[in-house]
């Protein structure tokens, strides 16, 4: 989201296909798989998001607001 704000499209093309790397390296792994489901639909929002045509309504902000909770309990864990 950064990178496309800034108007850097490459980079943006290539943070995106990282993203859906690490998602399907993450889908792969057999101790996720009670969360498949979940990693899934994630993957499907976000592609949609940034590279097909937004049916799901999502936007930068709902990003943020999505993944504030992750980051959030990021934090608290590295602090302890």
């Amino acid at each position: 989201m950064r990178w496309r704000a800034k108007g850097n499209a490459e980079y943006a093309r290539r943070a995106f296909e990282r993203a859906l790397e690490f998602l399907d390296l993450t889908m792969a792994d057999l101790k996720h798989r009670s969360r498949l489901r979940e990693l899934t639909r994630l993957r499907e929002v976000l592609a949609d998001s940034f590279w097909f045509e937004k049916r799901y309504g999502s936007t930068d902000e709902s990003w943020r607001k999505h993944f504030q909770a992750f980051t959030h309990a990021a934090a608290v864990t590295r602090a302890r």
